[in-house]
């Protein structure tokens, strides 16, 4: 395996199990594993012949595997031809009753199980670290923003809580896919006939056979029916909750970029690390913009897997196979990266108070103006009348702070003469107040999402609280 996502992005625990060497170990465990489940029900093998596959299953000739996939032009075969010239006597049960599919895809899906299980912790690992962010920051008030434009104010730690409850409903989602299915042991057209044949019409001992297997393999459910090969459409499953991950990585990465350029919230950076080769003063963030570059990809996996599950002809056909090797290695590895990308970011994210508040002070007269209305239509007045007053104040207002870089505020001094409004300015201060009380319930809110969310994924997840992020660059 050699991909920049391998090189720069994913994680070495990641690596790990997508790594070659370890598909085609896990390939030498299926062998393995059908050859004792044959031999422990009577049906083929000796003691000796499962010794010896065992003592060879962890030596591979990859140059021996070359040359015989040179000349079968099938990989699979020359694996098994391989493991057989190490085992003369294991060799001859070697296979039996299996198409090349009851090899890899249960290997995969052992590797897709212990891939999800180790994006379950990372995903578990990254609410953690936003909780405790969102509860150091509950209280600071900070404007809010609907299409981009300032609106009323929230806090910063219901921001990140936001971007928190992202990473949990997609821990959820990856929670579900944990039991996936396997395809079982079911031959070339997936009506088990060479197994069948090979015990003697015993369906019951079949059962028996392959329900061993999966034991071994520590493999559960299978599909009731498959052709050659399990329904792709358990590809496409995992994939879309990998997409998940990108979802929730990219809200995150691109509210991160957002929120740097008024310099209120940022992520974390580095000493000696350099944001642009020309402007020395940049500090841009890159690994927000990686989230974000990176989630896209999983989303097209997610498609790719739609296509290719929809394009299997009747039992078999073969070109799913050039695009799962790719797609799903490839798709995890990319979310591993997303996910240490998030925690690296979530545990070192710079939240500037000062910033923040001159944000709210300077943009506080426009939010408050809802307010505003609401106390004089309570004090009688017409709403619409109320409201155009306020509308023609505000864009007055906004068109000379544009045009003018020296222009002062006076939104509340303007509203406060006018009759049509008909509140003093003592009124109109005391109800634009600092700006906290207009959080509403967001504090709560965070209470809430602490206590609802992120405290039972610690519970239930102890050992992703240890885990911390694979970043280097």
């Amino acid at each position: 395996m050699s991909s920049v996502l391998e090189k720069r992005y994913a994680s070495r625990r990641m690596r790990e199990i997508w790594d070659d060497n370890q598909k085609y170990l896990r390939w030498r465990g299926v062998w393995v594993a059908s050859a004792e489940a044959l031999m422990e029900l009577g049906i083929l093998g000796t003691q000796e012949q499962i010794d010896e596959l065992r003592a060879y299953r962890s030596i591979i000739d990859y140059d021996k595997v070359a040359v015989y996939e040179r000349q079968t032009k099938h990989d699979v075969l020359a694996h098994r031809k391989a493991y057989a010239d190490l085992c003369p006597n294991g060799g001859k049960i070697l296979h039996a009753g299996l198409t090349s599919d009851n090899v890899t895809s249960p290997a995969e899906s052992m590797q897709m199980r212990d891939a999800l299980h180790l994006l379950v912790l990372e995903a578990a690992r990254t609410v953690d670290l936003l909780g405790m962010q969102a509860e150091r920051y509950r209280d600071l008030p900070c404007v809010g923003y609907t299409h981009f434009q300032e609106a009323q104010p929230t806090t910063i730690g219901k921001r990140i809580a936001l971007w928190g409850q992202g990473f949990s409903d997609a821990l959820h989602d990856l929670e579900k896919r944990l039991e996936l299915r396997w395809g079982g042991m079911r031959g070339a057209t997936g009506t088990q006939e060479a197994l069948l044949h090979l015990f003697n019409g015993d369906v019951k001992k079949i059962e028996e056979y392959e329900r061993r297997v999966a034991e071994k393999l520590g493999l559960g459910e299978t599909y009731i029916l498959t052709g050659q090969t399990p329904p792709r459409s358990g590809d496409y499953q995992i994939l879309s909750a990998l997409a998940e991950i990108g979802m929730a990585g990219q809200k995150f990465g691109t509210d991160i970029r957002l929120l740097w350029n008024t310099k209120q919230v940022g992520e974390p950076f580095e000493e000696g690390q350099l944001g642009s080769s020309a402007m020395a003063y940049k500090q841009n963030p890159s690994r927000s913009e990686r989230i974000c570059g990176l989630a896209r990809n999983l989303y097209a996996y997610a498609e790719a897997a739609a296509h290719m599950a929809g394009q299997q002809w009747l039992e078999r056909t073969l070109d799913d196979s050039s695009q799962r090797r790719i797609i799903n290695p490839d798709a995890f590895l990319t979310a591993d990266a997303v996910l240490n990308l998030a925690m690296y970011v979530a545990k070192g994210l710079r939240v500037y108070p000062a910033r923040v508040k001159r944000e709210l002070i300077e943009h506080l007269p426009f939010v408050a103006t809802e307010n505003i209305i609401t106390s004089a239509v309570r004090s009688g007045r017409d709403r619409t009348t109320v409201y155009d007053a306020v509308q023609r104040h505000s864009r007055s207002v906004m068109e000379h702070l544009m045009e003018d870089p020296y222009a002062q505020n006076d939104l509340l001094e303007r509203i406060a003469r006018d009759p049509d409004v008909g509140l003093a300015k003592e009124q109109i201060d005391g109800i634009v107040g600092d700006g906290r009380h207009y959080a509403g319930l967001a504090p709560q809110q965070v209470d809430k999402f602490l206590r609802e969310v992120v405290q039972p994924v610690r519970e239930k997840y102890p050992e992703a609280l240890v885990i911390e992020p694979e970043v280097e660059i």
